[in-house]
């Protein structure tokens, strides 16, 4: 038994002389093992349904502000209910706490490209008998009862010209995130855990 006991000790330790020579060796004979996450490490970075506290400033590519919470109390949010463009949620995930991030975020994942088959022109008999003016928001209904946002582009005598993109839609956009705090852990989306 004396003989095993010593067998395995021998063995572990060649094991581990082993491991602890291959680390990563950049050339100069200097061996180092490579960088690893602790599971704990993991569990402070931002996930798919954690509910987090952020800080943000939104441009335009020529640095137009279009949204900040600079002066603001920090936007709680859950990453994945879309309260915030698609390449900021995606953004998010493997953030911790106190980090701050710059992104370019590309229209598409942003508020959507431009669609001109979402311009529509619309006879005045169709709409309220009022006074219509660019710029003005107007909601127009669907078979489906759901209501889209729409801008009114251009008005003439017998017309009203709706714009139904985003106002943002068709530009990058570039985001300063600040990952203020992680509150809770992974909601449930659709019946499943997201964790």
């Amino acid at each position: 038994m004396k003989n095993l006991a010593f067998a395995l000790t021998a063995l572990l330790t060649i094991v581990a002389l082993f491991y602890i020579g291959c680390g990563s060796d950049d050339g100069t004979g200097d061996a180092s093992p490579a960088p690893t996450t602790t599971p704990a490490e993991s569990a402070l970075r931002a996930k798919l349904g954690d509910i987090v506290l952020v800080h943000y400033t939104g441009r335009l590519a020529d640095g137009t502000v279009f949204e900040s919470t600079a002066d603001l109390e920090p936007k709680l949010l859950t990453i994945g209910n879309e309260s915030m463009v698609l390449g900021f949620e995606k953004a998010l995930i493997g953030m911790q706490a106190g980090e701050l991030k710059t992104v370019e975020i590309p229209a598409e994942e942003g508020f959507g490209l431009y669609r001109a088959d979402y311009v529509e022109v619309v006879d005045r008999d169709e709409l309220p008998p009022v006074e219509f003016k660019i710029g003005d928001r107007l909601y127009k209904g669907m078979a489906d009862g759901t209501m889209i946002p729409t801008t009114v582009v251009a008005v003439s005598e017998s017309t009203v010209t709706l714009d139904g993109n985003h106002p943002l839609a068709g530009n990058d956009l570039v985001y300063e995130i600040e990952l203020v705090e992680i509150v809770s852990g992974a909601v449930e989306f659709g019946g499943e855990s997201t964790t």
